[in-house]
């Protein structure tokens, strides 16, 4: 049985991504975060939901001079 010689055809020109497909490569990049930290908000008992808005709630924190 001889297979004979391999050889594999590379194109030379690589092509670039678009700034549409950048732009929307980080947009599904940001909706991605948002979901999961939708979905970490989600599982949190009603003590660890408190302490969290209390981190990150803007009524609880202080004002910036």
């Amino acid at each position: 049985m001889r297979l004979g010689p391999f050889w594999v055809s590379t194109s030379t020109r690589r092509r670039r991504p678009t700034r549409l497909m950048e732009d929307r490569g980080a947009r599904e990049d940001y909706d991605a975060q948002v979901d999961a930290e939708l979905r970490r908000v989600e599982r949190m008992s009603p003590e660890e939901f408190r302490r969290y808005e209390e981190e990150t709630g803007a009524e609880y924190r202080e004002p910036e001079a």
